[in-house]
């Protein structure tokens, strides 16, 4: 919707693992990693034209456990322990729902 400078709009991210860069329009807003994911992105927010970057870092466990069904040869990593090669993958990404967040009540200071 149309929107007006002093009125904040947040960027919900959802769920993801494990932390999250977020960029809009070329600014970093920031690293997200604890509940609420969300994240103020009324500075730097455009009527049209808005480029949204969001970089997930996850966990090494996927790829540990990737790495363990492999011949050692193979291995894309090094590791003082790895879990089993059968063992369950941890959900990684961003799994969303991301969302905005209007508060039309509420005014910018």
């Amino acid at each position: 919707p149309e929107f007006a400078k002093n009125i904040p709009v947040f960027l919900n991210l959802g769920a993801f693992n494990s932390l999250a860069v977020v960029k809009l329009n070329g600014h970093s807003l920031g690293l997200v990693w604890a509940e609420p994911h969300r994240i103020d992105i009324s500075r730097y927010l455009e009527k049209k034209g808005n480029v949204l970057e969001i970089e997930v870092t996850n966990t090494w466990n996927n790829r540990l456990v990737g790495d363990a069904a492999l011949p050692a040869e193979k291995r894309l990593t090094n590791a003082t322990t790895s879990p089993d090669a059968n063992a369950p993958l941890m959900p990684s990404g961003l799994l969303g729902p991301v969302v905005f967040e209007i508060f039309p009540n509420t005014k910018l200071n």
